[in-house]
């Protein structure tokens, strides 16, 4: 299981090292309101606030680190990411069992928290989850850059295992 998770940070990893600052950086606005590091500063507000929380036992998704150097600097970025990596790497069995509280906002109109039960397996299944959802927005970022990314970036893992065994027929 942890070799999935690992597998999603290490294409985030794997793209910063194809990026320069300004591509990190820049807005494609009006299609974007937001940049390639501000996408990976919001994944990594997500891994962060699961690992930093889950030794107390609650996670609250409703921190933010907006307007920092994760998403203005790609050696800052990358730092980050190799942390949250090595976290991950280092998850025994028994804490992926752990029971979490978790706190996030569910309103779109008004403030309204919701605060349910979890644990850490099931909340690294929505980080990485989440992390997916925004590299296919980089994707299409990177694509607006007139460059590339690997096929798989951005691909829900089912959505890559159908691709697999259909296009292998």
């Amino acid at each position: 299981m942890l070799k999935s998770h690992l597998e999603v940070i290490d294409q985030a990893i794997n793209l910063l090292s194809e990026l320069d600052e300004d591509s990190f950086t820049q807005v494609l606005s009006p299609y974007f309101s937001g940049s390639i590091g501000q996408h990976l500063r919001h994944v990594v507000d997500h891994y962060n606030n699961l690992l930093n929380g889950f030794s107390e036992g609650h996670v609250n998704y409703n921190r933010r680190n907006r307007f920092c150097s994760v998403e203005t600097s790609l050696e800052v970025c990358s730092q980050s990411l190799g942390n949250i990596r090595k976290q991950i790497s280092q998850l025994t069995t028994q804490e992926l069992r752990q029971s979490l509280s978790i706190l996030t906002e569910i309103s779109i109109s008004e403030r309204d928290d919701a605060l349910v039960e979890s644990n850490v397996a099931r909340e690294l299944v929505f980080a990485s989850s989440h992390a997916i959802h925004h590299y296919a927005l980089i994707k299409i970022i990177r694509q607006m850059q007139n460059a590339s990314v690997p096929l798989e970036f951005g691909y829900a893992p089912a959505t890559l295992t159908y691709l697999r065994t259909h296009n292998a027929s």
